[in-house]
């Protein structure tokens, strides 16, 4: 769960990210106003927990890229199916999207800081990045 570190109260939303706090049994965002519709969430693939909001659901896990349910053959799909999220937050940790491509030839969502480590490490047939 490294590429969560300092990001622990952070709410992952489509459109956008917020930063919150937990103060008197609610969720309050950076301006100290309520934030409605937080669902804590957890990872299938890497366990872990995280929080979304409900109505502007984040469908990929923001530690490992899962994403549940959806498979993409071609990288065309992946990259129309991420269109228009907020990835912002990653510079906060100096990270990247990052698209893999599976030996299965499925393609994947990643992040990472170094793109080329990745291709090195042998263990995706294809990277690439946006």
């Amino acid at each position: 769960m490294r590429n969560l570190v300092g990001l622990e109260m952070v709410c992952f939303a489509a459109s956008r990210h917020v930063m919150m706090e937990y103060e008197g049994g609610q969720y309050l965002d950076d301006q100290g106003q309520p934030l409605e519709g937080v669902l804590d969430m957890g990872c299938f693939s890497c366990s872990a927990a995280y929080f979304t909001l409900q109505g502007d659901f984040c469908p990929y896990c923001p530690n490992c890229g899962f994403i549940d349910r959806k498979r993409f053959d071609e990288k065309e799909g992946l990259v129309e199916f991420l269109r228009g999220f907020d990835f912002s937050w990653l510079k906060r940790n100096r990270l990247q999207v990052i698209y893999v491509q599976t030996f299965d030839g499925d393609w994947q969502l990643r992040f990472g800081a170094d793109p080329a480590a990745m291709e090195r490490s042998g263990q995706f047939r294809a990277v690439s990045t946006p």
